[in-house]
């Protein structure tokens, strides 16, 4: 909102054309850094310029393959990568004490975030975000943990409706895992296949797994039909080590989020005529300064550091 804020201070005319540009711009803003500094951060490159570059080949409009929409192979699997990058805890700011994930996500302990004030709840402040300890990249940042087979340990006893925890819905990875089963998701194997990539091989799946992975793996044979949204944590340790995704993590979730900004008109990919749209950014506000390429740069323009 401090963002939109400052766009729409920065244009001319009246309010309503005002509100229209603005809108436009934080929207071409927020895609941009999405494919150019959040994609390329946690995809290969290559396969993020191959898609920006020659398009979709699977999923959307731009493959041929029917028109855009979320596979559930992404949304179900390839796009909860994400959860085993979850911190134990966070810091809010430097006066703040690390609360744990649990306390954050569910409802137990989140009277702590909070002041009573005439009308509702607010924020205390505590709870205010420094936008230091999650983006820059200093010495106070929180980085996210690597890409593997294992989740924080809060997030195995997540109670979000204020009940007890369920054995299977209050544990993220049976949760996903059993969600992946019913919606009968391709096995990991299958979508390489089916995108030309040769599958990780039994042995690399296996091979430096956490033993009681492995034991499992061996027993009901998901070292040779591996659940998508565990061969896609896996194929990111073995092939890059846990900092990005592998080829079928990469491809998979570059396709769909390029290919739906792709078929979008109203998108900067569409509009590349506009002045705003810069080859390294999106001009937001006339003048030094205004150009968007990262998200530190949203944060920088929205005043919040």
């Amino acid at each position: 909102m401090a963002f939109y804020n400052r766009v729409h201070d920065a244009q001319s005319g009246g309010d309503a054309r005002a509100y229209i540009r603005a809108r436009q711009l934080c929207a071409w803003a927020f895609q941009y850094v999405v494919i150019h500094d959040w994609l390329k951060t946690v995809c290969e490159p290559l396969i993020v310029e191959d898609t920006l570059a020659n398009g979709p080949r699977f999923f959307g409009d731009a493959s041929g393959q029917g028109g855009s929409f979320v596979p559930l192979e992404f949304s179900v699997a390839g796009f909860r990568f994400a959860h085993t990058m979850i911190r134990p805890s966070y810091q809010a700011n430097a006066a703040a004490s690390l609360v744990p994930i649990t306390e954050m996500l569910g409802f137990a302990g989140k009277d702590q975030f909070f002041d009573a004030a005439p009308g509702g709840e607010q924020l205390n402040q505590q709870s205010v975000i420094d936008w230091n300890f999650f983006a820059r990249g200093g010495s106070d940042t929180q980085m996210a943990r690597k890409m593997d087979s294992k989740i924080s340990r809060g997030l195995g006893s997540l109670s979000l409706d204020g009940r007890s925890e369920d054995p299977v819905l209050g544990h993220l990875a049976r949760s996903n895992l059993l969600r992946s089963k019913n919606l009968s998701i391709p096995i990991g194997q299958a979508v390489a296949d089916a995108f030309g990539i040769l599958p990780l091989s039994p042995a690399e799946l296996l091979d430096g797994e956490d033993a009681g992975i492995a034991d499992v793996l061996r027993t009901y044979s998901f070292h040779q039909r591996s659940p998508l949204w565990y061969y896609v944590l896996r194929e990111a340790r073995v092939q890059q080590n846990g900092e990005r995704l592998g080829e079928v993590g990469s491809r998979l979730v570059c396709e769909v989020i390029i290919g739906m900004i792709k078929s979008d008109p109203s998108s900067y990919l569409n509009n590349r005529h506009d002045s705003a749209v810069r080859a390294n950014g999106i001009d937001v506000i006339s003048g030094p300064g205004g150009l968007v390429n990262e998200i530190n740069d949203i944060l920088r323009t929205a005043g919040v550091y």
